[in-house]
């Protein structure tokens, strides 16, 4: 089998403390773990590499602690249901008695998983826990898995969940924006009116987000939304976005700190029109105007940190936090590029 195969819920069962996990958080995160199959007599350095941890799922091996000590330990039993070094010291190697499977599991989702599964709806009222409001599979990645767990029980209870039919319009453009939608199921259009015609912009499903470039930049809707079917929306009203999504994900740096980053290999992402950049843009910027950032998701590193700017800082931060919400590490030029900016 190879190395990186996921391995079967029933095996995570068997583990600690991933058996305290719901069973969607548990499917969740097993996109997340991944197996791999050592033959008897193999020597194994137990090295779960950065930001992760390592189990003993199947099989008999002998492990050496960094004290001279041994211990066999038994695949998903006693302390080899927990991650190796965590009932016990961390053993330095181990030689494997039986044919093993080893298991290993990306931390962080690990921990935001963990800290999701501890605040159900309500629960700090006293109330009978609500069902789940976010898909699970949201939780590890994008702008769940990067929010601090303070916000995680209030973010909960602020989500209003809203059924909605095909044809519905949600947002008109040229409105004012008052909330932020998460799509739970069912599909929405969005379109513009282009030289008295309406003109088709993009397509959204299950778990992709609308409405927030209003609400972060503080410009009225750009885009008319309406459903294409039936489906469900997790809602959030302005200031519970402002408090508990946008404050959180949206990160300003200063011109000299903007340039220090760059200096350090973060790249200049103009959002303007490229009529705009042309006259003045940073010279190696990558040029992508705002309404076709979620189109470059695809393109872009995920690697390499953006520093995203225009001139006003408006069209910047809205731009920062539509790549935040997808994980990348973006941040905003506050205030703008100075005219005065050599290019």
């Amino acid at each position: 089998m190879s190395p990186d195969s996921a391995p079967a819920l029933a095996q995570l069962r068997r583990l600690q403390p991933l058996a305290s996990l719901e069973a969607g958080h548990l499917e969740a995160l097993q996109a997340h773990c991944r197996q791999q199959h050592l033959p008897r007599g193999a020597r194994s350095a137990l090295d779960p590499g950065p930001g992760s941890c390592l189990y003993l799922a199947a099989g008999e091996m002998l492990v050496a602690y960094p004290d001279g000590s041994n211990e066999v330990l038994v695949g998903s039993c006693g302390k080899a249901r927990w991650p190796l070094g965590a009932a016990a010291a961390h053993p330095g190697g181990g030689l494997a008695i039986t044919d093993l499977t080893l298991i290993r599991v990306e931390a962080p989702a690990l921990d935001q998983l963990l800290t999701w599964n501890q605040f159900p709806p309500g629960a700090a009222a006293g109330e009978q826990p609500a069902p789940r409001q976010i898909p699970p599979a949201l939780l590890t990645r994008g702008a769940f898995a990067r929010l601090p767990a303070a916000h995680i029980q209030a973010l909960l209870a602020a989500f209003q969940p809203r059924s909605v039919q095909a044809g519905e319009v949600l947002i008109r453009e040229g409105e004012e924006g008052d909330a932020y939608y998460l799509i739970e199921s069912g599909r929405v259009e969005v379109v513009r009116q282009v030289g008295g015609s309406e003109l088709p912009v993009a397509e959204l499903g299950p778990g992709q987000s609308f409405g927030e470039e209003a609400l972060v930049s503080g410009e009225r809707r750009n885009a008319s939304v309406r459903m294409k079917s039936d489906g469900r929306l997790l809602c959030l009203a302005q200031p519970e976005f402002a408090a508990l999504l946008k404050a959180p994900l949206l990160q300003a740096v200063g011109l000299e700190q903007a340039r220090q980053l760059v200096a350090q290999g973060a790249c200049w992402l103009d959002v303007r029109y490229p009529v705009e950049y042309a006259r003045d843009g940073l010279r190696g910027a990558l040029n992508i105007p705002l309404n076709e950032i979620r189109n470059a998701f695809p393109l872009l590193s995920r690697q390499r940190p953006y520093v995203v700017y225009c001139r006003t800082g408006r069209r910047s931060a809205a731009a920062a936090f539509l790549l935040a919400q997808q994980g990348f590490d973006a941040r905003w030029l506050e205030g703008g590029l100075p005219l005065d900016t050599a290019v």
